[in-house]
């Protein structure tokens, strides 16, 4: 009976989920989206991604990336994220650090989505140590279904290498599709501009996102994530 009890706390507690990607940044499962998190809203987590999907160390090594974002005003969203390479032989490795940003810059409407613009790692000490860099334009249209909690959520973008840098993300177009048939799980497919994935993301307790899916259709990535606005 307790366990039972347990179980209904916890659904009871669940509430709509907000987007959080593998790069941290609000988006599907990799791709970024055009949405912006509430204003003052804070989120860390770590994520792990197979190598196979990485050009980062020549994709001979899984890494795992640990993040911070804040949603600072409600068209800026700011954050840093630390990439770590997993079962690296050499005596030492280097941490792999990087900014972030997304502006939007119309705001959705009945009949427009919303439309930001975002660079990931635009600055950095040389070239060599420029990685995961796009510069992108993505618009995002929420569609309601039967009532505001079921939403289908459709993403387009483009990203361009506009920044020298070692490798890249999300260069050319880029696409998803979201449905959320409860509050607490959404259901996505996505195209990243290289490849299609598929993911699931479920939000718990109000604070705590979980995010599982399968790059290429195939190898499992994923992370957790915690988030709050803050007072």
């Amino acid at each position: 009976m307790k366990i039972y009890l347990l179980l209904v706390v916890i659904i009871l507690s669940i509430h709509q989920s907000y987007p959080q990607s593998l790069t941290g940044i609000s988006g599907m499962f990799s791709i970024p989206i055009a949405t912006i998190n509430k204003d003052g809203e804070f989120t860390s987590g770590i994520n792990y991604i197979e190598r196979k999907y990485l050009k980062y160390a020549n994709g001979n090594r899984d890494i795992i990336n640990f993040y911070v974002y804040l949603n600072y005003l409600p068209f800026l969203e700011i954050g840093l994220r630390a990439t770590r390479q997993l079962n690296y032989q050499g005596k030492s490795h280097t941490v792999d650090r990087m900014f972030n940003f997304k502006i939007k810059l119309i705001e959705e409407k009945k009949y427009l989505p919303v439309i930001a613009f975002g660079m990931n790692n635009p600055v950095s000490t040389e070239v060599n140590a420029n990685h995961f860099n796009s510069t992108y334009l993505v618009i995002t249209k929420n569609i309601y279904l039967s009532d505001s909690t079921q939403a289908l959520n459709i993403t387009l973008g483009y990203g361009s290498d506009l920044i020298k840098a070692a490798d890249y993300q999300f260069i050319g177009f880029f696409g998803g599709v979201s449905y959320k048939p409860f509050n607490f799980m959404e259901v996505m497919i996505e195209y990243d501009a290289e490849r299609f994935n598929s993911a699931l993301r479920f939000t718990l307790l109000n604070h705590i996102k979980i995010l599982a899916g399968f790059m290429g259709m195939k190898d499992f990535s994923g992370g957790v994530g915690y988030s709050f606005v803050l007072q």
